[in-house]
């Protein structure tokens, strides 16, 4: 520890206000007036997707002069929170088409770093006709010749590890850039520049094993590195006419050959019994998968609420050694390799660690959360887990919100969150708001530059 951090954990502690503890703080960043659903962090920018009309830098209040509006996707300045010129100006004109509910939902580089694709519910960016899917310039947010237009929402748009294709998933069951009798429903390959659909690769995506009339969708996407297997996860019952509980993985190929991978989720909640997953993340030996739902392989309920867990790659088999419980879902996952650390958000008060399968006890039990009470330790919207120890790192934001985080990247040394989540979580004005960014290794800043506002002391000691 320095000892300019020591110093200041002293004056704390010997304040009349003292017993308090300092929490990292998030660093400087623009604000938005609604919920972010994606973000993407390049070359010094934050990118963001959502249902947020308005954007204005930091230390400015709503409906200030310096507040702009921004449909659905802003830039930002990811050191000075300035918001930028760029803007694609995404509409949703309801003479066009139906316009109900719409908003920005994903956003993702291209191959080159002079585009960028632009996912959701829309029809229009800069004036051009553009339904669903969109790819912009960098420089100057011009739309581009790339129009692959799917017929309803897109929930995700991601790369390709080689560059050769775009995957983009969502709510939609056909594309105007392919047939309807050959056209893949909730997920597809799409050529990166032309936006044509790739006709070869058509995984069939249900409800459950007989099809039926339900929601289906397809949230998140992860092409494995070497470019062989997709993993995926959403809402869906089966894959290719094989049983799945909304987490599969095909071929990257053609997407007909589904593979083993076919983790045993399930929701047993009465009022939301479908299984949820939001995000797919690989640290090199274990599929992650972030999501909603109380049970995996038959263990978990409504007070050790799964919604992280992590599988074998190859065969979806759980590791039994390996468990999280929240009291609420989870939207959002990072894996950072330096510290070995994987980064949860979602919308929860409390996390229990689990010592192992056949042990359910956390290490320091105490009561957290309302009615019913839920076993635990006070953990807010976010929390990092430590993979070697299977412990949580003494990192808590205590965010405000609700619906809480929606989206999560750790590049260029940070970690950077959205959602609709807010920042001391107790003070009357925020400072942050639906965007937080952490300078990484977490708790590296600060006080080595003699800079103590970036320390909240909100959370008392036990």
């Amino acid at each position: 520890m320095s000892r300019s951090r020591a110093l200041l954990l002293a004056l704390l502690v010997a304040s009349p206000s003292s017993a308090q503890l300092p929490l990292d703080a998030p660093t400087t960043a623009c604000l938005t007036d609604g919920r972010v659903f994606d973000l993407l962090l390049h070359d010094g920018v934050v990118y963001l997707a959502g249902q947020f009309s308005h954007v204005r830098p930091p230390g400015t209040e709503p409906g200030s002069g310096e507040e702009v509006v921004r449909l659905w996707f802003a830039a930002c300045d990811a050191a000075t929170g300035a918001v930028l010129a760029w803007d694609p100006q995404v509409a949703c004109d309801p003479g066009i088409s139906n316009c109900n509910n719409a908003d920005g939902r994903t956003v993702a580089l291209a191959a080159g770093a002079a585009s960028l694709y632009l996912g959701g519910k829309f029809n229009q960016v800069q004036g051009a006709t553009r339904r669903n899917a969109a790819r912009v310039a960098v420089a100057g947010a011009a739309v581009e010749a790339w129009h692959p237009a799917p017929n309803d929402r897109v929930q995700r748009i991601v790369a390709a590890p080689g560059g050769d294709r775009v995957y983009v998933a969502g709510n939609f069951t056909a594309l105007d850039a392919c047939p309807p009798e050959a056209c893949p429903a909730h997920l597809a390959a799409v050529d990166p520049a032309t936006g044509a659909v790739d006709p070869t690769f058509d995984p069939r995506i249900e409800c459950d094993d007989q099809g039926g009339d339900c929601f289906t969708t397809v949230y998140a996407v992860l092409p494995e590195p070497e470019g062989h297997t997709v993993y995926f996860g959403g809402q869906f019952g089966a894959v290719n006419g094989l049983a799945r509980d909304s987490a599969a993985a095909v071929d990257a190929a053609t997407g007909q050959a589904a593979t083993d991978f076919a983790p045993a989720l399930e929701d047993t909640n009465p009022s939301d019994p479908a299984v949820q997953v939001h995000d797919v993340v690989f640290d090199g030996d274990w599929i992650y998968l972030c999501g909603d739902w109380w049970s995996t392989g038959g263990i978990g309920g409504q007070q050790d609420q799964r919604n992280v867990n992590r599988f074998d790659p190859g065969t979806g088999a759980v590791d039994s050694g390996f468990w999280i419980a929240t009291d609420g879902g989870v939207q959002a996952c990072a894996f950072d390799e330096s510290a070995g650390a994987l980064f949860v958000g979602g919308h929860f008060d409390c996390v229990r660690e689990w010592l192992d399968s056949t042990t359910p006890a956390d290490p320091a039990p105490a009561q957290c959360g309302g009615d019913p009470l839920f076993v635990g330790t006070p953990q807010r919207d976010l929390f990092a887990l430590d993979l070697a120890a299977g412990s949580l790192l003494p990192w808590n934001p205590d965010t405000g919100g609700a619906p809480g985080v929606w989206a999560m990247a750790r590049t260029e040394g940070r970690l950077a969150l959205g959602g609709e989540v807010h920042w001391p979580r107790t003070a009357p004005s925020p400072t942050h708001r639906n965007l937080l960014l952490f300078d990484l290794p977490l708790f590296a800043d600060g006080f080595e530059r003699g800079d103590t506002e970036r320390w909240s002391a909100t959370q008392p000691l036990p």
